[in-house]
């Protein structure tokens, strides 16, 4: 066996090993999540912040690098101009590589690990992302699939509400800006659910609307779920998973509805 040869096999085994130890780790702490209520908030804070990463990335993330902000791999940082300073916090995720047919017939994909740094780790330094809160909500407002109708007043001093019976979503007068996207994204959940089993309907608007206010830099403090763990602890984990993937697709939904504005009013600005 050639050295070559060796180094290649040694490099497979390596390679073999990492994805097993990747796989034993997200199947732990999304175990974890459901019984931990800091494990699944460190969950919920880095899906918010990598709001297009895949469900089992941002888990791998959390567990390995929860105040992460921008992650790219060496290569990536390299082509940027980038250094990479610190290496001994590697976060590895999954990649996925390339395209197989299996014996049965049907298409699969290889799953690879890769590792990614963190810009806290180079030299490069940027500030938060900061969001005009009144551009976030208008944006929203303006690209619900349901109307929206103004009221002076609401029941229980709430702020939004679904009204199945009007098919509009009421908003009272005058709210706060804060309060009205959370309070908004939980009633537009209701909407989009409403056909749906209501079973964990508590679960994902308070996870939704936790998700998107935190991206949007808005407080949430308020937020508690310890009690509401209790609603998906006896679910298996593939049941957990997909009720996260769920969760995880309405919120690009919204934040997508509250983009596509943004980005509409910058690049016009931009053009001026």
């Amino acid at each position: 066996m050639t050295n070559k040869s060796y180094d290649q096999e040694k490099w497979k085994e390596t390679k073999k090993l990492e994805k097993e130890q990747v796989m034993d780790l997200l199947a732990k702490t999304l175990d974890n999540m459901q019984q931990d209520n800091q494990v699944f908030l460190n969950y919920l804070n880095v899906q918010s912040k990598f709001d297009k990463e895949s469900l089992s990335n941002a888990i791998l993330i959390s567990a390995q690098f929860p105040n992460a902000t921008i992650l790219k791999s060496y290569d990536d940082w390299k082509k940027m101009g980038v250094s990479v300073l610190n290496y001994d916090k590697k976060v590895l995720i999954l990649k996925p590589g390339k395209s197989y047919v299996k014996e049965d017939g049907n298409g699969s994909t290889f799953i690879n690990t890769q590792k990614v740094y963190d810009i806290s780790q180079t030299n490069l330094n940027t500030k938060p992302k900061q969001y005009d809160l009144n551009l976030v909500v208008s944006s929203l407002l303006n690209n619900l699939p349901v109307d929206v109708l103004t009221v002076e007043s609401l029941e229980n001093n709430e702020y939004v509400k679904w009204d199945s019976q009007r098919n509009a979503i009421l908003i009272k007068k005058d709210s706060n800006k804060d309060i009205l996207l959370k309070s908004l994204i939980k009633e537009l959940v209701k909407y989009e659910y409403q056909n749906e089993n209501n079973k964990f309907l508590d679960f994902r608007c308070n996870c939704i609307s936790y998700m998107v206010a935190r991206k949007y830099n808005i407080d949430v403090s308020e937020y508690n779920f310890e009690n509401i763990l209790n609603e998906v602890k006896d679910l298996d984990s593939k049941q957990f998973k997909d009720l996260l993937n769920a969760n995880r697709n309405e919120m690009q939904l919204i934040n997508s509805r509250i983009n596509l504005p943004i980005e509409k009013t910058s690049n016009e600005k931009q053009e001026r």
